[in-house]
């Protein structure tokens, strides 16, 4: 305050505003443009204009990028890697109105064309978690629906005082201004604002998911270890023995244990479930292989020594209208065989299973489906084999005699 005669405009930034941090008189006569409509795009590449004015002509060269790699497939184009790439990192917003991406990310993302969570590379708050915690409000911040009619952009430094034990203390502020959470509507009324909450963004969803999942380990542990341990172990044994029937059921129930708020209707999230129950087996696996033509989404070494190779392909459930039947069993079915066969044919096209030829073991195409939320299917074939054997005559090439070939 000493030197305001030498200032004409100040501009403060952070993640976190507080009151009542003194009892004395402080830089406290700011104005906060946070929720200001007119500052609603100030921070962060709007769509129309910005992202397609900067981006835009980047976007062909990303598209085949990504197709040679085999994360994409052929038919896709750069419409829907543009709706890729807003659906992970767009969807801010300090108004409920205007969306802005997250820049930090979005670079990134041109800059290595892999879509990955930058964003949560950045850190994570861990007192966070144990408020979150404490109080019990984990899955409630999944929904988009949760109604505030507190102040979202001020924290009292009281909350985090040891001495000051609060009973009643809501993470949404934190989870507000640290980024995990933005402004879904705001409803203005004589007696003030009230404010909506979502996650923003697929990105933001998945770095909470991965971010909470020691918090809701602890909870699992707790309650339902044993349950989730048969899963996983019945998982992994299935894919030992190539038996159907025991894998889709183990892997429906898994996915029917995880509540549907944390549903993510994305590839990438069943990769990770898959990993996690392999994981909780101790079963060694590698994911995102890179091979000559592309990458694999989990490969491993059952116990039997076979190899196999899993590309894993998921499709959204339609939406049901209100009074609408789900879909029927053989729709399901069709589904199901649909995303199986595009898998089989990805293993092939790209020619995952050729790096693991030569050693002996067999190899297994394994092209694993699920549609909707929790309906599986997954089928195993033998892949085309050769092993190098010794004669007195010299070494030779054996091609496997698998029924297929």
């Amino acid at each position: 305050k000493d030197y305001e005669k030498y200032r004409g405009f100040t501009l403060i930034t952070g993640v976190t505003k507080f009151v009542q941090a003194s009892l004395f008189s402080t830089l406290n006569n700011l104005s906060d443009l946070t929720l200001r409509e007119e500052f609603a795009a100030i921070c962060g590449l709007a769509v129309e204009g910005e992202f397609d004015a900067l981006f835009g002509d980047r976007l062909g060269f990303a598209l085949d990028r990504l197709k040679a790699e085999g994360v994409l497939a052929l038919e896709q184009t750069e419409a829907d890697l543009r709706t890729l790439i807003l659906e992970r990192y767009d969807g801010y917003s300090w108004d409920g109105k205007t969306k802005v991406l997250n820049p930090w990310s979005l670079l990134n993302f041109f800059n290595d064309l892999d879509f990955r969570d930058y964003w949560a590379a950045t850190g994570s708050p861990n007192f966070l978690v144990k408020l979150i915690e404490k109080h019990n409000a984990f899955f409630d911040y999944f929904k988009a629906n949760n109604r505030f009619d507190f102040d979202i952009n001020a924290i009292d430094i009281n909350y985090f005082n040891p001495i000051i034990k609060l009973k009643q203390c809501n993470p949404a502020i934190l989870m507000f201004q640290t980024g995990y959470l933005t402004v879904n509507e705001c409803i203005k009324t004589v007696n003030g604002s009230f404010f909506s909450l979502k996650l923003p963004n697929m990105e933001v969803k998945n770095s909470l998911i991965n971010f909470l999942l020691p918090f809701s380990e602890t909870k699992i542990n707790k309650k339902i270890n044993p349950l989730f341990l048969n899963q996983a172990k019945a998982l992994a044994a299935s894919l030992s023995n190539r038996d159907s029937k025991s894998f889709e059921a183990a892997f429906g129930s898994l996915l029917a244990s995880i509540p549907y708020q944390i549903h993510v209707p994305y590839e990438a999230y069943y990769q990770t479930v898959l990993i996690f129950a392999l994981l909780w087996a101790d079963q060694p696996y590698y994911a995102e292989q890179p091979t000559g033509e592309g990458r694999v989404d989990v490969s491993l070494r059952a116990a039997d020594g076979s190899v196999h190779v899993i590309e894993i392909k998921h499709k959204k459930e339609p939406e049901a209208k209100y009074g609408g039947n789900p879909p029927a069993k053989d729709q399901i079915d069709k589904e199901l065989r649909g995303l199986v066969d595009k898998a089989m044919a990805q293993i092939d096209f790209r020619k995952y299973a050729w790096p693991h030829q030569g050693g002996g073991a067999p190899v297994y195409k394994t092209a694993l489906a699920v549609y909707g939320r929790t309906a599986v299917k997954i089928e195993f074939r033998e892949a085309e084999n050769w092993r190098l054997v010794e004669t007195p005559e010299g070494s030779r090439v054996v091609f496997s005699e698998s029924p297929e070939y």
